[in-house]
């Protein structure tokens, strides 16, 4: 028996199909099908469910592609770490869009620069309501 590399596939052999890689927003959608009523987030004594999360995060997508969110377009997320930052990303995400994410804790300079550097991206910041995202395209520096 001969030793040392194996001999390269030839003579009809396929190389198996690419398969796509799962997304997180594609990983939620399809545990809002499965169990839609399990809690998806917790933070701060509010819970989403799959379907409330999966919901919402919809209605943000469809708002930010509306205001022209896609490929290559960057959608700044400003919000603290609670259910709405899930909701937030997951919005990004399903619009298309990709994010920048700003803490409050940064320097106003920082902040400043970030946006600038980003091209005056959208941006996605909360109220004091804790249920409500405002959204701001294109963000002006």
């Amino acid at each position: 028996m001969k030793s040392g590399p194996p001999a390269p596939l030839g003579g009809g052999a396929r190389a198996a199909p690419e398969v796509a890689a799962p997304t997180l927003h594609g990983c939620v959608a399809q545990a809002a099908v499965r169990a839609p009523d399990a809690v998806a987030v917790s933070a701060g004594g509010a819970a989403l469910t799959f379907e409330e999360l999966e919901r919402r995060a919809n209605q943000l997508a469809h708002r930010l592609q509306v205001l022209g969110v896609g490929p290559d377009t960057l959608v700044a997320i400003g919000l603290e770490r609670t259910s709405l930052l899930v909701v937030g990303l997951l919005g990004i995400l399903k619009a298309g869009g990709a994010y920048l994410p700003l803490d409050a804790s940064y320097p106003r300079e920082r902040v400043e620069f970030m946006l600038a550097d980003a091209g005056s991206p959208t941006l996605i910041h909360d109220t004091s309501d804790e249920n409500t995202l405002y959204v701001l395209m294109p963000m002006r520096v």
